[in-house]
């Protein structure tokens, strides 16, 4: 996959998983679109531009900028800015993550400070871990999934500040498995635990150490796209090990890719120094081998009309039946029903 969008209109389920809050907030679609003048927007067609503003109109007219996907814990209008602007100004990404939760924690209003939020480094495993948990509230369950994702996007927009796509580990969520895991399969490409005492993230403590390396003027930039680089397609870092091999693995996926001994050569690196670089970024050669594959099979079951027989060969799979074997492995559903389930 590369950074540049390849889709000329957003795909519907992400249209609707926007959409969706408003119905349980007793507000109508229709109310947005006037209140916003944006009554012209062809809603199973938008542009990322319109998805943008139909994002930033939602959150205005809800008064939350979760857009709703957090129940009762609203985040107070602005709130987000001045969390970023707070992580802009931070050395490392350690600095910037834990005055994200001091910012978080304090700005919220007074019903919804009951959140648990809190950063834990396991020095001995080098892991970082993200915890948030909502107010204990009859039905709050509900709203433990998008949390998840929340915490995900938060994940992606901490990958920018760095420059480099932060690699979750692993995952878990308070709530039960959805029966729709097109959301968290999306934001998240590793186990996720369910019915767990708390929402949370792990990923590689190296990340911590990382400089922040975006300035004021660059995140103005990024805001104009926000809602589609960290809901739907995240930007992922120059600097980055994992990217830079992502690049290089995605042109071709249809011959032999290369071994790890070729790999570092083309990086101009001991086979040494990219094991390391690696296990510094909490991941290792096959695995981002079996991800770029994964990455590219999603894209074209969204963004093309490829049936799955020949998406399974462009992505380097002569036998179908093992395609559809090692995309089920890393999704949890056949590539079909993947289609089907982002798409509807």
């Amino acid at each position: 996959m590369t950074d540049s969008p390849k889709l000329q209109f957003i795909p519907p389920a992400f249209v609707t998983a926007l959409l969706m809050p408003l119905h349980s907030r007793g507000v109508s679609v229709e109310t947005v679109l006037e209140a916003s003048q944006l009554t012209h927007l062809d809603l199973e067609h938008l542009s990322i531009s319109e998805y943008n503003k139909l994002f930033v109109a939602i959150v205005d007219c809800l008064g939350d900028e979760s857009g709703g996907l957090l129940g009762s814990s609203r985040s107070p209008l602005g709130t987000t800015r001045m969390i970023a602007y707070a992580m802009l100004n931070c050395h490392s990404l350690h600095e910037a993550l834990q005055r994200a939760i001091d910012f978080n924690l304090e700005c919220r209003e007074p019903e919804s400070r009951a959140i648990e939020h809190r950063l834990v480094v396991n020095e001995q495993e080098n892991s970082a871990t993200i915890h948030y948990r909502l107010p204990e509230q009859e039905g709050e369950t509900l709203y433990q999934p998008a949390v998840l994702s929340a915490l995900a996007i938060w994940m992606r927009f901490c990958g920018w500040l760095v420059g480099r796509q932060v690699e979750v580990i692993s995952a878990s969520c308070i709530g039960d498995r959805p029966v729709n895991m097109a959301a968290i399969q999306h934001f998240l490409k590793c186990p996720v635990d369910f019915a767990a005492e708390t929402n949370s993230l792990t990923f590689s403590a190296s990340y911590l150490r990382l400089p922040i390396i975006r300035s004021d003027k660059e995140f103005e930039a990024f805001l104009k796209e926000a809602p589609y680089r960290v809901i739907i397609q995240q930007v992922l870092g120059e600097e980055s090990i994992v990217s830079r091999i992502r690049h290089i693995l995605s042109k071709d996926l249809t011959n032999e890719l290369p071994g790890f001994e070729g790999m570092a050569a083309r990086l101009h690196l001991s086979a040494r120094t990219l094991r390391r670089r690696l296990e510094e970024e909490g991941t290792s050669y096959q695995r981002i081998k079996d991800h770029t594959r994964r990455d590219s099979a999603i894209e074209l079951l969204l963004y093309s009309a490829e049936p799955v027989s020949e998406i399974a060969i462009l992505v380097g799979f002569s036998d179908a039946s093992a395609f559809h074997r090692s995309f089920k492995k890393w999704t949890g559903v056949a590539p079909g029903e993947y289609r089907i389930n982002h798409l509807q």
